[in-house]
């Protein structure tokens, strides 16, 4: 939630195990989400976190889940592996097979060399040239200091009503295309780890681990766009935005630059730092 609230923060994200609305409890929502109507837990309006994704734009993701898993049941995280491979995220999907899928098992320390190496040196991107946020003014909370309406050069991005809004913003003056989206690759592999140690309830995750644990690797790496001749242009697509701030020159682009929007409402958008003030689009 915090990853894509605040995507520029984070150079990756990982989730372990993860449902997709909270508050959540392991097992009784794991079943009773799937559910029509969820009697247990009334989750909170705008807590779901797979509307959020698009925000992961610039973000690499991992995710973890259990083929068999005894607490949240896979369909639950495969809808968010689904998603990934229908867009155009970054992304790695783990599904354990066997006891690994065990939630008191994946979620160990016999499994995590999967994810420091995929981790690396995590350097965030500061200055992409595509922009892409979902703002949630339902996940607010100012009394915190945390108010998610800004994401690398983009700023001041506040919705018409108290709903999700998305915008994305595609500047020319990096002179960068659009990357090509290769399809999804799939590949079946196992970690060994030194043994099975015993846990208890008060330790439940101390060093247990099995000396193999397989897994399914799903995964997508577009990498970036071709090069191409810079123009000093801001292409800008916005839902339910009422109004955008940009930063020019984190975005390489001019104070006369060329705005193309498309908007499904009236929008303001300010080039900060120019003289012009705000332009309306409706």
């Amino acid at each position: 939630k915090l990853s894509l609230t605040f995507p520029d923060v984070f150079g990756k994200a990982f989730i372990c195990d993860g449902l997709d609305v909270a508050p959540s409890f392991p097992t009784i929502n794991g079943v009773a989400d799937v559910l029509p109507v969820d009697t247990f837990t009334v989750h909170e309006a705008g807590s779901k976190v797979s509307d959020l994704m698009p925000s992961r734009r610039n973000q690499p993701v991992m995710e973890w889940a259990g083929s068999s898993d005894d607490y949240i049941p896979y369909d639950i995280t495969r809808k968010r592996a689904d998603l990934y491979a229908a867009g155009d995220y970054d992304y790695e999907f783990i599904t354990w097979h066997g006891f690994a899928a065990q939630h008191m098992l994946m979620c160990n320390n016999g499994t995590w060399d999967v994810l420091t190496k995929w981790l690396g040196d995590m350097k965030r991107v500061v200055d992409p040239a595509r922009v892409t946020y979902v703002r949630n003014p339902l996940m607010d909370d100012p009394g915190a200091g945390l108010v998610g309406n800004r994401a690398y050069w983009a700023s001041g991005i506040e919705t018409r009503d108290r709903a999700l809004g998305t915008v994305d913003v595609t500047s020319g003056g990096f002179g960068i295309g659009g990357a090509e989206v290769p399809a999804s690759q799939m590949e079946n592999a196992s970690i060994a780890s030194d043994g099975i140690y015993v846990t208890s309830y008060d330790k439940p995750y101390s060093e247990w681990a099995l000396p193999q644990n397989p897994y399914t690797r799903e995964y997508r790496h577009p990498g970036s766009g071709p090069a191409q001749t810079p123009s000093d242009t801001l292409t800008i697509t916005a839902k339910n935005i009422s109004t955008l701030i940009i930063d020019p020159q984190r975005a390489k682009v001019s104070c006369n630059a060329k705005l193309d929007v498309k908007t499904d409402g009236p929008l303001s958008i300010t080039l900060l730092g120019c003289s012009a003030g705000p332009q309306t689009f409706s």
